[in-house]
């Protein structure tokens, strides 16, 4: 198997496409209908984070009593996964990003070897993926089902890409691509590179730690050259 040594790891909601928050309402509105009441919640307390987190978050915030967290997580997961299927089966959802096409094309025809980093559960994650035929692309990953913490999420997938692509990866050709802070960090806390675009809720100030910036994924060429 031929492969690039650069390994690419993207983020998905806000790096590659929008859905208008609707993944994001399903959450709400699966969790107002276990306490019967309406859920307080932010942007802020989803972006970046992982689906696990952001359930127990939710339910923090909202002083929600649970017996058991865990359990009520799994069962809070179960139905948002049912819901977010069948919304994606009735509703154009998915809102690709600029730039995303392209790149992810240019980058199968290069060679490059390429995964997931994301907080979405895995079969979330697929789910958004499948709309534009983009699962191809991504035949491994690390997801919020994998960890809570999303700074452990990139060296389980680079421990996968390894397994997958029947090569080894210096960190230091690892790149993660994402929109938040959070993938800035867990890509500095792994020891990788991250490539952050301003596509999602936070400025290129609010990245600064990223070691590249970039409005969008539109600039194929240069972006593939910050890989390289």
């Amino acid at each position: 198997m031929t492969t690039s040594s650069k390994l690419l790891l993207f983020d998905i909601d806000g790096t590659l496409m929008r859905t208008n928050r609707i993944p994001l309402n399903i959450v709400k509105d699966v969790l107002a209908e276990f306490v019967d009441r309406e859920i307080d919640w932010s942007p802020k307390d989803f972006a970046g984070s992982t689906d696990r987190k952001i359930i127990r978050t939710l339910i923090r915030k909202n002083n929600i009593t649970t017996d058991d967290i865990e359990t009520s997580t799994d069962s809070f997961l179960k139905r948002y996964l049912a819901r977010l299927e069948q919304t994606l089966k009735e509703r154009d959802v998915v809102n690709l990003l600029p730039g995303v096409t392209d790149l992810l094309a240019t980058c199968s025809t290069r060679e490059f070897s390429m995964g997931l980093v994301t907080g979405n559960v895995e079969r979330g994650a697929r789910l958004k993926l499948g709309p534009p035929n983009f699962n191809p692309y991504f035949p491994i990953g690390a997801f919020g089902n994998d960890a809570e913490d999303r700074n452990l999420l990139p060296n389980m997938a680079l421990e996968r890409a390894e397994q997958h692509y029947q090569r080894s990866f210096d960190h230091k050709d690892c790149w993660i691509i994402g929109d938040t802070p959070h993938d800035v960090e867990c890509a500095k806390v792994s020891g990788m590179n991250c490539l952050a675009v301003t596509t999602g809720i936070y400025d290129a100030t609010t990245l600064g730690d990223a070691d590249y910036i970039a409005e969008d994924l539109s600039d194929t060429e240069n972006i593939i050259n910050q890989f390289l």
